[in-house]
C-alpha cells in the first residue's frame, strides 16, 4: 500500500498482516480512529514500513490504539513517536501505542521499544499478543475482509460477505459478522 498523509486511516477494529507501507508524506503513514469503544484498535502484524526521508510512522486525532507485531521500519522514518495531532480536541483514554519485536533498519529508536505487556488485557493475564488469546477478541464477531497491495499480483478486493471462516490464527478464529475491515497482504494472492 503507498500513499501520502495518512494513507491507512481505518476506523474501529482493523487487522492488517504482511503488508508493506510506503509512505511519500513527512506527516504520518497511518492514522487510527477508535473512539467509539474503548476496546477498538489496529493491529499491524509482520508489516513493513518504507517511505521518503523524514517520513512519520502515525497520529491520531481522535482516540486510538495501535499494536505493532513484528514490524520492521525503514532508516528513512523519522525518531518521532506515533502522536496527536495539534489539531485534535483532546482523548478520553490517554496514548496507547504499543510494539513487540519491532525494529527500525540502522537502530531503534527510544520509543520503538517492546511495551505490550503495558496494553490492557494482555502481559499479566499471561495472553500472548501474536496467538490467539490476543487476536480473537479483535477479530471475534466481525467478518468483512479487505485484502489489499499484495506484494506480489497485488489484488484489491473489499466487502467480501464470509459467513464463517476459519482464519487460522493458532487454532483458528470463526468471523460471522458483517463489521469489520481486516488488511490481508498475503504473498502469491
Amino acid at each position: 500500500m503507498e500513499g501520502g498523509v495518512d494513507f491507512y486511516c481505518p476506523r474501529g477494529w482493523s487487522y492488517a498482516e504482511d503488508c508493506t507501507f510506503i509512505c511519500h508524506s513527512a506527516e504520518a503513514a497511518i492514522w487510527h480512529d477508535g473512539s467509539k469503544n474503548q476496546r477498538q484498535k489496529t493491529v499491524l502484524k509482520n508489516c513493513t514500513f518504507k517511505g521518503d526521508k523524514g517520513f512519520k510512522l502515525g497520529r491520531y486525532h481522535l482516540d486510538a490504539q495501535f499494536y505493532f507485531i513484528n514490524c520492521n521500519f525503514d532508516n528513512n522514518m523519522a525518531d518521532a513517536a506515533i502522536y496527536k495531532a495539534a489539531s485534535s480536541k483532546g482523548v478520553k483514554w490517554g496514548e496507547r501505542v504499543y510494539y513487540d519485536n519491532c525494529h527500525r533498519q540502522g537502530g531503534d529508536f527510544t520509543w520503538l521499544r517492546n511495551n505490550l505487556d503495558d496494553a490492557p488485557g494482555s502481559g499479566a493475564q499471561g495472553q500472548t499478543a501474536v496467538g490467539q488469546a490476543f487476536i480473537s477478541p479483535v477479530l471475534r464477531g466481525q467478518s468483512n475482509i479487505c485484502r489489499i497491495g499484495a506484494r506480489r499480483n497485488p489484488k484489491v478486493i473489499f466487502d467480501i460477505p464470509l459467513g464463517s471462516i476459519n482464519y487460522g490464527i493458532n487454532s483458528g478464529v470463526n468471523i460471522t459478522r458483517n463489521q469489520f475491515p481486516v488488511v490481508l497482504c498475503l504473498p502469491g494472492t
